[in-house]
């Protein structure tokens, strides 16, 4: 009979964090300070598909 140990130690691969992320957005001439309308829809896009 052949016997097994299963194995119950298994390490687990971690990552370094990574670090946040930088927009850089030239808003239109005519737009409000800050980003303007594009820049902020833009920016709350990414927010939206990346993790907090």
């Amino acid at each position: 009979v052949l016997l097994v140990n299963p194995i119950t130690d298994v390490p687990t691969a971690r990552a370094d964090d990574c670090p946040d992320a930088e927009v850089v957005f030239a808003r239109g001439t005519n737009e409000p300070p800050g980003l303007g309308r594009v820049g902020d829809a833009f920016v709350d896009s990414l927010r939206e598909q990346t993790p907090a």
